[in-house]
This record gives C-alpha cells, sequence and structure tokens, in this order.
C-alpha cells in the first residue's frame, strides 16, 4: 500500500494554538523543524521548557498505553526524513495488538526529557518518543527512539530503551519499528523498562506480520488510530 505523503501543518493552525495555549511556537513551514504532520490533529506542545500542560490534561480524559511524540532534538532532519515512516509502521503492529496510543505529540527545541512529562500528563502507562541523534559519522539525519515505562518528571537514562541510528542505510524505520513493538510489549508486560529489560528481539517475525496484514494497514492519518 502506498504511503500517503505526510501534509504540512499550516501556519496559521500554529499561530491559532500558540496565542490560545500561551507557548512558543514559531509558524511551521515545509523547511522548519517537525514541519510535516503524520496525523490530522497532531498536538503542538511548544519546547523542553513548556509542555502545554493544559492542553495535554484536556486531551488525557482516560489512560492509554502509550504516549507517542516525535521532537526535532539535535537533528530536525532527521525527523523530519523518518519519524513519520516509523510510526506508520509502528502503528501497524500496535492497533491489531490492542494496545492504546494516544494523540501524537509534536515537540519544537526538545530533548528526551520532555517524554516524561507528556506521558505523565496523557496518563500512558508507557511514553515512546523519536528524536533526531546528534550528526556523526558522515550522518546527519539518523533518528533515535527511546522507551520509558511509567513515564513521570525524574526518570533517568537508565530509566529507558533506546533504540539509535535509525535511518535506511542503518537501521531501516521497519526494523526499529518491529524492535520497538517488542519493547513496548515486554514492557507492559513485564512492568519494567531500562537496564532491566535487555532487547532480545526478533525483528523479522514482526516485520512477517506486518507483510502478512499490508493490505489492512491502518491509515495514520485517521484520528480514530491514534485518538
Amino acid at each position: 500500500m502506498p504511503m500517503r505523503a505526510m501534509r504540512c501543518i499550516p501556519s496559521w493552525m500554529c499561530a491559532h494554538w500558540s496565542r490560545r495555549f500561551k507557548f512558543r511556537l514559531s509558524a511551521c513551514t515545509a523547511k522548519q523543524p517537525i514541519a510535516r504532520s503524520i496525523c490530522s490533529d497532531p498536538i503542538l506542545v511548544g519546547s523542553s521548557t513548556c509542555p502545554a500542560p493544559e492542553l495535554l490534561a484536556s486531551k488525557s480524559t482516560s489512560e492509554v498505553d502509550i504516549a507517542l511524540i516525535i521532537a526535532d532534538g539535535l537533528s530536525a532532519t532527521a525527523a523530519q526524513r523518518h519519524a513519520a515512516e516509523v510510526v506508520r509502521y509502528l502503528m501497524a503492529l500496535l492497533t491489531p495488538a490492542g494496545f492504546t496510543v494516544g494523540p501524537v505529540c509534536i515537540a519544537r527545541q526538545a530533548r528526551v526529557a520532555i517524554a516524561d512529562q507528556i506521558g505523565m500528563l496523557l496518563k500512558a502507562r508507557l511514553s515512546i518518543i523519536l528524536i533526531g541523534e546528534r550528526p556523526g559519522l558522515g550522518l546527519a539525519d539518523s533518528l533515535g527512539a527511546y522507551l520509558t515505562y511509567q513515564p513521570t518528571v525524574g526518570k533517568t537514562d537508565a530509566d529507558r530503551n533506546c533504540v539509535s541510528n535509525i535511518n535506511p542505510r542503518h537501521l531501516p524505520p521497519a526494523v526499529a519499528a518491529a524492535t520497538l513493538f517488542w519493547l513496548t510489549q515486554q514492557s507492559l508486560r513485564r512492568q519494567l523498562s531500562g537496564v532491566y529489560l535487555n532487547d532480545e528481539s526478533s525483528p523479522a517475525q514482526s516485520l512477517y506480520s506486518l507483510q502478512k496484514d499490508n493490505q489492512s494497514q491502518p491509515n495514520i492519518c485517521d484520528p480514530a488510530v491514534v485518538a
């Protein structure tokens, strides 16, 4: 099934939300960080110092299994090029398995720890943040994914699992999504993450399931999938 093109968040929407919720967010254009959306109603949560708690609290009417965040981090290029593809593959695995996912949050000038705040405010059992990694080794578009069980303010790196170097030349988005799916299953089942959860995943098995169900993959642009 061909992947639909990601739609840009219009500048008027950014300006409206910025005025309404009083967080700093520049108008988004195709050339700016995290300018493209992967769903019809993303939550724009501003910067790492201002995650729009009023807005997030208004969306947390019930508990969800997973809070999903996309951030520019140290490479907006990585987030723009690869985040949507990872999310599409990941949702195609999570949805049939019965996991509930909160609305996708897009954070500007953010760091990994913002996922703890967002996950807590969305009443999520687990948070996953896709964030641009520091450019290096000849690459400027590597994406990292950090998974944290029971996200709360004060979590450390020891509480997180990391899937790094996500890009088509090293760890393809589909394989990264399969790894995150396995980690999500194990984290929620065993109620832990980080140093206590070793990655013993078999991405090939998840990719087989994904390929088998390819014709019925959910559309990430459908708000029902991420609501």
